[in-house]
């Protein structure tokens, strides 16, 4: 189980851990098992506690800490020996270890402690500095109130300002001496603890409690003796080994002095009592209490009388000390009973009797000293003398009481040996008398032979002599009120006043267990002891405990609660042991429970009471009041009808009160002749003789006997008949004559006198509150502890409301009657005058409606649909008018918190109902109770209102509890902690799952309007802030949390109110919508108490780091505000700075894996939120400004060493590898902070390649990476696996980022780390399985949403998936709310058990139900989740792509895929040098592209975005590998990528085309197209052909792509401009493009255009070049004509192919394009002369970089058949041509590097034109061969054509001609010659048309003052220098001419 040789101190001094203190092992073994348990927690903690160290501490509690000697010197000076430690392993925040072992030893001696526990208190010293430091923070201003040598931390407010050295030393000191104190308390309480869990039934730390019992039975001294010893010390002797400097400190008589005195004093104190618990536990169950210990105790009270110190002057009682002193008394009181151990005595008895002890062979009596007690003539003449001279001290009135019955047991113990004690002598007693007894009787028992002798040296001792049992019993019945007594302890409830808590058996620990001894106590005392009063009261009160716990077990964890259930119990039909006890104990139910019954009714209330008390035993409760007996009553006035069988003179002692059981031999016999009339029968009724009840009638027959047990001569008599009857019948009629009764009384004419009589005397609120109380008791029990089925229960439930009812009018039953009762009374009470009102009668009728709440429901929700508890309209309701009109005046508030249970309960029947609701209000008849389901009754709306009226109660309640009165200070931590926890719940089952937007939709919309007002209310954005006062209050109560030992049990309920209003705190938070509410803004008010309390008390950490996690990641999702509030400027700069460091420390040593997870959790939400101060501060240790900003040094190291950082901490866990294997979970958010922090803080962190173990150490973690899914795997195994893989995306990201970082910083990587980062097994795991997404198990999903929708049909599965409000954990309850489900489904059998049509069966053989189908979901569903990405929150700097929204699944990690696709970008770069590397990332993209080609499980939602994921990465590393080619033939390198992209393009066909029509799925497609795009460029690398079979693949994509996919496009354009991108079809042109350059590509060309005129591409083509105008993209209030342009070059692309420039020249390409509307545009802007690339550069491309090349490829391709066409077409262009010409004429015009090139093209395909001598069509003709008729002439000029306007501007001598086309070529050579002579001139009109242009053309003026000029320029210079050749050539062929 644990380690038992670990050394805490090596631990600290070596491997820097800490060291924990008692104070916190106490408050890890107290925390609830369900929030902090865990496995390493308790592992790690009981490691410490089995140490030597520890373990010794704990088997001597008394005195922990032993002096000094030589001995310990020796192993102090061994074990800090310099020789262990290394200096390196030195932490940070510890001094030297120089340093700390003279701290050590000078606290040893001024302690006076051996120098190793000296040491462990230096140790603790330093590491509380951290929490001084934080609860220090931002006060320092503040002087220290607290003064004094035992200054509490919590209190101490000092600054260190102007102290000197001196001082400073002196606070160190003082800080020590107080831990020192407080280490020897808790070291008591530890011990206490696990004594108690030893014998628990089932806790955690029960193995630890073993062994530790073991030590002390097994120990070298007595325990229980020396614990009595070490009370002595402190008690009588006053030594109790106080420190020497706190003798000198006394000694000097000053203020100092006086106060070190009350500490001690306190201190002593302290120590007794938690001895004296400690004490008690031991000797309730595993000590044996022998005679030594029993002779030691007794002695001490002689010597103490029973703690009865005599008290100091009024004037010198310190109030603490005097409160203190009171513990001492009644706790003495209780161990003394305890230590007679009265429930071991009859076993020991009949053991004695029936197992032979012999006498031993020295014939003489032994003394057995180290034996149990009973065994020790020593201990039993003591025990006699110290009792017997105590006997009227009412301290020790329990253990005379308890002695005088064990005195008794022993004489009747020796009467089966046929001696009577009374015959015993009494000599006088000599030193020989137990060797050698003279005149005794010898009976050859050793047990008998030894009473014998011991008490005849009693009775020689004692005054009393043979009546000393008699005496004592006497005497503490009569002197001392025994019973009284015994009330007295357990009535007496604490109160708070000046000196803290007074005592209360309620605040004890062992509580429980010392009521159940004097449980014992009373039970046995009733063979002495007759039916009385006393005895009535005092079991009445101790058996109430069974009901506490009902409640209490009934509104907590019962896991929680049974920690304390006692190993070895019977099975119990109650609650509770001790009312057990009184069923099983013959002779106390015979003395007790027979004689109140045998006085029913005619005395009601005893035995009312005491079935009340018992009522949770609900099988004997049911089997008592089904089979009465008797029936007791004072016969009817003037009723002779019977008659005297027996008779007597008199009866002695009858006055008509009972005080016992009836002697039946001293009262007369009597029986009736007529018929007695016992309850007439309803007015109307008629009945039948014989007891018949059909009317309501109660009577007894003729022949009935009964006796009198009243004087005969009083009237009337007294009788009590024996006539069998069920009370449970007679109780219902007694409510309901209580109801007719409450109604106005006239009903009482349907009575008989003597009926009305039992009215009054059953029908008041006493006894009608008894009764319900039995009802209640039996109800809660029969939900609680039975163990039968819910039928069992059911039908249970139905007998006891048929019985009950039996006797009442038809359709009612007694439930109605409770109900009805209790709405007369809330009636009454709202009426009138309420503040003398009791709330005692409706508290009870709350508690009857709550217990019956979880078993018949639909009685609770009718009932209150019609009561006036309820607020109707501007009624106020009882609710409300109770609480602040009667208990806030009280100051007492058991009607308010019953009424927050049953409001806990309504919420959860709601929520259970959701489902399960019948919807109508059903008929409240019998056979309804086994259908009865929760929430069954009323309507929903109904129950809507009745919750949201609840609620607002609720809330009201919440806003103002604070400032109310309370004489019970637990009431006020009740409310609180239960509200919050009410309202808390309303808000997670509401706004916790299913995202609609409409709550009052969803499966928990009953709850929808009450979560509405809880938010309405709380995060309201207006400024008053007085609704959050009390979660501000309750937090600051958090801070001044008082430190105690002694009060730990009312500190529970402080802890749990304070934690329980951050969690609602936190839940209100994460609801808020935008904007901001004033919740947010008071929250970072107050965010220093947040993390001062994080410092107060360890249950405090996780709810209070969640609520700061919570605030930080709400404000920073604020999109509206672009900066949060900062948590560092509220936090301060100290108290962040402590808080910091206190984080650091995570939940060392214990490790809390969940505190510790959500430590890093906000980590990561700090530095991912905008949170940029205290992310430094957190990542560094220190702010940038400088180290600390605090005047107070306490948070510095010792060494001025920098502080560690949290990244720090996590850098050194996740160095170690195993860390992932043995904790994922944990690491996993270590992981996720430090990626975060990369990714945000990349340069304010240090470089993580400095950490020496920290990369290395995850390379080497997934080098041997491997995790493959099996069938076979369980539930905890995918869990982690899932765990594991999340962990290895992280690791990606980080290494990924490493890389980046290095590269940005300019840093050279470390040639070690880059030769393993691309070792191939390195990122084996990567390359193999970062793509693929495995093990989705589509048909366990799709069933289980099938079959739900059939099971449940108003219960959709998606209605459980969780909102961002509960945090998504890998495991079973991943997505869909597990624990939600089975509150909505647990009354469906099913849930968790599958029918017979569903017979699957899990590993255990068992029938699987939805439960564990949903479980099977969720894991799977983590599983995909690890290895898949859709919603991710990363935001590295240069990359924002790909972020998806997945609504099915919700995911918001960081998964693998993206992970893997970010180190894969980094290493792009480090694979341009590698290629190996390039192959195995080209390997990559074919993985991507060949997982989108499989057949996949995944649902089409998740599948579209891991298949747009995939391709988008396939891209990215295409484009980074492209960017600086490997010097090789890369063609085919990427022949594969080629193949596998249309495989994946042609697997989604038709995808792909309904993609390219609608828009839909665009993106996915276009990545496809764009890595299609770059693998085509790739093979033109190539330095052969391409193989052919390649050719014909790219044929087919052609087809697919080009000819179907831009038509699809061209077409989508013109129906839907808005949902289509000019970028595809310019994307699908660049293949066309690519593909046509590739060599050998000849061979598809004919295919190619087959493929073109199928698909009617062509006029695709020119029909978006006619639609350009219309379609056009609107930019700056321009519709761009982008469409006319694309469409231009993509038949410029064909006009490339001979073969498809014929088919163009078919399809009659240039008389389609001149006479689309966009040609008339650019024609017109010819005539304006704006048709430049200045103006309109979009028109000038379609033109000049479009139409000019199309004409020339034709002419080249077709020849001068093709000509005419092109002169048509350049004459319907011909002001362009002319404007031109202009240009070049006119100096001062821009120039452009497209005007340059369109002249060069005109002037070539003027010459071409010429040279072929081409004949110009007439001005009016049939232009082009297109039909239509064009006026060649009517834009240009008279002349017509443009042969005449070019005549009139150049004239003939200049011109060329073509066929009547004429070009003045002189004049623009002319033109260019001039600028290319003048360049600087050149330069200055120089104009950029484009963003790539204007950077060629940038720093002109500075390249001018050089001398040179721009790249635009020289371009520019280049194509004019071209053209100027051009025109030469031109010009001089034309002379040769």
């Amino acid at each position: 189980m644990a380690q038992p040789n670990k050394d805490p101190l090596e631990d600290v001094l070596k491997h820097g851990e800490t060291l924990p203190s008692w104070k916190a092992v106490f408050a890890r073994l107290t925390a609830s098992p369900a929030v902090v348990h865990t496995e390493l927690l308790f592992t790690v903690l009981s490691e410490y506690l089995l140490s030597p160290t520890y373990l010794k501490a704990l088997s001597r509690p008394h005195a922990p800490f032993i002096p000094p000697s030589a001995t310990s010197k020796q192993d102090f000076e061994s074990r800090t020996a310099a020789i262990h430690f290394d200096s390196a392993e030195q932490p940070g925040s510890l001094p030297s270890l120089k340093n700390l072992k003279e701290d050590a030893l000078q606290l040893s001696v001024s302690l006076k402690i051996e120098e190793l526990t000296a040491l462990r208190i230096v140790i603790l010293e330093y590491q509380a500095r951290e929490t001084v430091a934080l609860l220090r923070a931002s006060t320092s201003h503040t002087a220290d109130q607290a003064g004094g040598l035992f200054r509490s931390d919590n209190a101490t407010r000092n600054s260190g300002q102007n102290e000197t050295p001196e001082e400073k030393k002196e606070k160190v000191l003082q800080r020590r001496i107080a831990i020192y104190l407080q280490e020897r308390r808790y070291v008591i309480k530890c011990a206490t603890y696990l004594v108690r869990a030893s014998f628990a039934k089932r806790n955690t730390w029960k193995p630890v409690g073993r062994r530790l019992v073991s030590e002390l039975k097994t120990g070298e001294n007595d325990a229980l003796k020396e614990i009595i010893k070490a009370i002595r010390s402190r008690v009588v002797e006053n030594d109790a080994g106080a420190p020497q400097l706190i003798e000198d400190k006394i000694l000097e008589g000053s203020a100092e002095g006086r106060e070190a005195l009350f500490q001690w004093d306190k201190q002593v104190l302290l120590e007794t009592i938690h001895l004296l618990q400690l004490l008690f536990i031991l000797c309730y169950r595993p000590m044996e209490v022998t005679g030594t210990v029993a002779a030691s105790w007794f002695k001490l009270m002689d010597d103490t009388a029973f703690f009865q110190q005599d008290k100091p002057p009024p004037s010198q009682q310190i109030p603490d000390i005097e409160n203190l002193r009171s513990y001492l008394q009644p706790l003495c009181s209780i161990l003394s009973l305890t230590i007679l151990c009265l429930d071991k005595v009859d076993e020991f008895m009949l053991t004695s009797i029936t197992k032979e002890i012999s006498v031993p062979p020295t014939g003489g009596v032994v003394l057995l000293d180290n034996d149990f007690f009973l065994k020790s003539s020593n201990a039993l003449i003591e025990i006699t003398h110290v009792l017997t001279m105590h006997a009227r001290n009412p301290v020790a009135s329990l253990a005379v009481f308890g002695w005088s019955l064990i005195l008794r047991r022993i004489g009747e113990f020796l009467l089966v040996f046929n001696i009577n004690i009374q015959d015993l002598d009494s000599p006088t007693p000599t030193p020989s008398q137990f060797a050698t007894p003279t005149k005794r009787r010898r009976t050859g028992h050793f047990v008998a032979d030894l009473y014998v002798s011991t008490m005849s040296e009693i009775f020689s001792r004692s005054p009393q002599g043979k009546t000393t049992a008699a005496y004592l019993a006497k005497t503490a019945i009569d002197c001392c009120n025994i019973f009284q007594v015994i009330v007295n302890l357990v009535a007496l409830g604490a109160i708070e006043g000046k000196g803290g808590i007074t005592w209360s058996i309620t605040i004890e620990e062992d509580g429980k267990k010392m009521k159940a001894v004097l449980a014992t106590l009373v039970r046995k005392s009733t063979e002495i002891v007759k039916f009385s009063q006393g005895i009535l009261s005092s079991a009445l009160i101790l058996n109430e405990v069974a009901v506490d716990e009902a409640w209490e077990i009934s509104h907590s964890t019962q896991e929680i609660l049974s920690l304390d259930e006692e190993e070895g119990a019977s099975p119990a039909n109650s609650m509770s042991e001790i009312v057990d006890n009184w069923w099983s104990d013959t002779e106390a139910l015979h003395n007790v429970l027979i004689p109140a019954r045998a006085r029913f009714p005619y005395e009601p209330m005893p035995f009312l009471k005491v079935t009340r008390s018992l009522g949770t035993d609900v099988l004997h409760t049911l089997k008592l009041l089904s089979t009465m007996e008797t029936y007791t009553q004072v016969l009817p006035v003037g009723f002779t009808g019977y008659e005297i069988l027996e008779s007597r003179a008199g009866i002695e002692n009858g006055n008509g009160s009972a005080t016992g059981s009836v002697d039946e031999s001293d009262t007369p016999l009597i029986e009736l002749v007529e018929e007695l009339t016992l309850f007439a029968p309803r007015l109307g009724t008629g009945y039948q003789t014989g007891g018949d009840i059909g009317g309501g009638g109660i009577t007894l027959s003729p022949g009935t006997r009964g006796r009198v047990i009243s004087d005969t001569r009083a009237a009337p008599p007294v009788v009590m008949w024996d006539h069998r009857y069920s009370a449970l019948t007679f109780f219902g009629r007694v409510l309901e004559c209580a109801l007719v009764g409450s109604a106005g009384g006239g009903s009482k004419q349907a009575l008989s006198r003597r009926g009305a009589a039992i009215a009054d005397e059953l029908g008041n609120k006493e006894a009608v509150g008894e009764i319900i109380g039995i009802y209640t008791a039996m109800i809660l029990a029969s939900s609680l502890t039975l163990n039968g089925t819910p039928v069992h229960r059911a039908e249970l439930i139905e007998g006891l409301v048929r019985e009950s009812s039996h006797a009442l009018a038809q359709n009612r039953d007694f439930i109605g009657m409770i109900l009805d009762l209790l709405e007369d009374e809330l009636m009454r009470s709202s009426g009138g005058s309420t503040t003398e009102y009791s709330t005692e009668f409706i508290t009870i009728g709350l508690h009857f409606v709550d217990a019956l709440m979880p078993v018949l429901p639909n009685r609770v929700w009718p009932y209150l649909a019609r009561s006036s508890l309820l607020q109707r309209g501007n009624i106020e309701g009882t609710l409300m008018r109770v609480t602040n009109q009667v208990e806030v005046v009280k100051g007492e508030y058991i009607f308010t918190c019953t009424a927050l249970r049953l409001f806990e309960d309504l919420v959860e029947d709601g929520i259970k109902g959701a489902v399960a609701k019948s919807g109508l209000p059903g008929n409240s008849a019998l056979v309804s109770i086994k259908r009865a389901g929760p929430g069954a009754g009323v309507s929903a709306t109904v129950q809507k209102e009745i919750l949201e009226s609840w609620t607002h109660w609720g809330v009201d309640l919440f806003e103002s509890y604070r400032g109310w009165k309370y004489t019970n200070g637990a009431e006020r931590m009740e409310i609180g902690r239960r509200v919050a926890n009410i309202l808390r719940r309303i808000l997670e089952v509401v706004y916790g799952v299913d995202d609609s937007p409409d709550s009052h939709n969803k499966v928990i919309g009953i709850l929808a309007s009450s979560a509405e007002h809880i938010v309405k209310v709380f995060l309201s954005d207006s400024s008053n802030a007085l609704p959050l006062q009390p979660i501000i209050g309750a937090i600051q109560d958090g801070v001044a949390t008082p430190e105690s030992s002694l009060f730990t049990k009312p500190l529970e309920g402080w802890f749990a109110q304070v934690a329980g209003t951050m969690k609602f705190a936190a839940t209100l938070v994460r609801v808020r919508a935008l904007p901001p509410s004033q919740l947010e803004n008071e929250l970072y008010k107050i965010s220093s108490s947040i993390a001062k309390i994080y410092a107060v008390h360890e249950r405090f950490r996780l709810p209070a780091v969640d609520l700061l996690e919570a605030i930080v990641v709400v404000s920073g999702s604020n999109q509206a505000s672009p900066e949060p509030p900062s948590l560092l400027g509220h936090l301060g700069t100290e108290c962040a700075n402590a808080f910091t460091q206190m984080l650091v420390g995570l939940d060392s040593p214990t490790h809390d894996l969940q505190l510790e997870t959500a430590i890093f959790n906000f980590i990561a939400a700090v530095v991912s939120n905008k949170q940029q101060g205290l992310s430094i501060l957190l990542l560094r240790g220190e702010t940038l400004m400088g180290r600390f900003g605090g005047k107070d040094n306490t948070t510095i190291p010792a060494d001025g060493k920098k502080p560690r950082s949290i990244l720090t901490v996590a850098l050194d866990a996740l160095s170690k590898p195993e860390l992932i294997n043995i904790q994922p979970e944990h690491a996993l958010s270590m992981l996720e902070a430090v990626a975060l922090s990369q990714n945000y803080w990349s340069l304010a962190i240090e470089d993580l390649g400095q950490h020496p173990k920290f990369i290395p150490g995850l390379i080497k973690y997934i080098e041997t990476f491997t995790e493959e899914f099996q069938p076979q795997d369980s539930k905890e195994v995918l869990t982690t696996k899932a765990n594991k893989v999340a962990a290895v995306a992280y690791i990606a990201q980080i290494i990924a980022m490493f890389i980046h970082t290095k590269r940005a910083s300019s840093s050279r990587h470390e040639p070690g780390f880059i030769s393993q980062l691309l070792d191939p097994k390195t990122l084996k795991y990567y390359f193999n399985h970062g793509v693929r997404i495995t093990n989705y198990r589509r048909s366990l999903h799709g069933q289980l949403e099938k079959n739900f929708g059939i099971k449940w049909p108003g219960l959709g599965l998606m209605k459980l998936k969780k909102t961002k409000l509960k945090k998504k954990v890998y495991g079973p309850g991943y997505l869909y709310d597990l624990e939600l489900a089975g509150q909505l489904l647990g009354f469906d059998k099913f849930w968790e058990v599958n029918g017979a049509r569903r017979t699957r069966t899990n590993s255990n053989g068992d029938s699987k139900g939805y439960k564990e189908e949903v479980e099977l979901a969720n894991i799977n569903l983590s599983l995909i989740d690890s290895q898949v990405v859709c919603n991710i929150p990363y935001n590295m700097r240069h990359r924002k792509r790909g972020e998806r929204d997945c609504k099915l699944m919700g995911i918001a990690l960081q998964v693998l895929m993206r992970a893997w696709r970010l180190l894969a970008l980094e290493l792009c770069p480090l694979a341009l040098q590698n290629a190996d590397l390039s192959k195995s990332l080209i390997g990559v993209v074919e993985s991507c592209l060949t997982a989108n080609t499989e057949v996949g499980q995944l649902p089409p939602a998740i599948t579209k975005v891991i298949h747009t994921e995939r391709a988008e990465f396939a891209f990215i590393i295409m484009r980074k590998l492209s960017q600086r080619p490997i010097k090789l033939d890369t063609g085919p390198l990427y022949q594969g990528v080629l193949k596998n992209v249309w495989k994946a393009i042609l697997y989604e066909k038709t995808d792909f085309r309904k993609a390219l029509s609608t828009g839909e799925g665009i993106a996915y497609f276009r990545s496809l197209l764009r890595i299609a795009y770059m693998a085509l460029v790739a093979q033109q690398s190539r330095t052969e052909a391409v193989p052919v079979a390649i050719c014909y693949i790219i044929l087919d994509m052609l087809d697919l792509i080009v000819a179907q996919g831009f038509k699809d496009l061209a077409q989508a354009a013109q129906s839907n401009p808005e949902t289509t991108n000019p970028e595809d079809i310019a994307l699908i042109t660049g293949i066309l493009q690519t593909s046509l350059r590739l060599k050998g590509i000849e061979v598809i060309h004919s295919g190619l255009g087959m493929h073109i005129g199928e698909q009617c591409t062509i006029r695709a083509a020119t029909t978006l070049y006619s639609w350009a105008e219309q379609i056009g993209v609107s930019q700056n209030g321009y519709d761009d004509p982008v469409y006319g342009e694309l469409a231009v070059l993509f038949l410029l692309e064909l006009s490339y192919v001979p073969l498809l420039a014929e088919q163009l020249a078919v399809e009659r390409i240039l008389g389609l394009l001149v006479t689309s509307s966009l040609s008339h545009t650019i024609s017109n802007l010819m005539t304006s002369g704006l048709n430049n690339p200045v103006h309109f550069p979009r028109l000038h491309n379609i033109w000049a970089r479009g139409l000019l090349p199309i004409l020339v490829n034709l002419l080249s391709a077709i020849g001068p058949r093709i000509g005419p066409d092109v002169v048509q077409f350049l004459s319907f262009f011909g002001r362009q041509i002319e404007g031109l010409v202009e240009s070049w004429h006119q100096q001062g015009n821009a120039i452009t590097l497209p005007g340059v090139r369109e002249t060069s093209t005109l002037v070539g395909i003027l010459e071409i034109l010429r040279s072929w001598g081409v004949s110009i069509p007439s001005p009016k003709t049939k232009a082009l061969g297109n039909g239509e008729d064009i006026e060649m002439g009517n834009s240009i000029g008279p002349t017509g054509g443009i042969s005449g306007h070019l005549h009139s501007v150049f004239g003939e001598s200049n011109a060329i001609t073509v066929d009547g086309i004429r070009f003045d070529k002189g004049t623009v050579l002319e033109g260019v010659e001039y600028l290319l002579n003048h360049k600087n001139y050149l330069a200055s009109l120089v104009v950029p048309t484009t963003l790539e242009e204007e950077e060629e053309n940038s720093a002109v003026e500075e390249l001018k003052e050089k001398g040179d000029v721009s790249k635009l320029v020289e371009k520019v210079i280049k194509e004019m220098d071209v053209l100027r050749k051009l025109l030469t050539v031109v010009i001089g062929e034309a002379e040769k001419r």
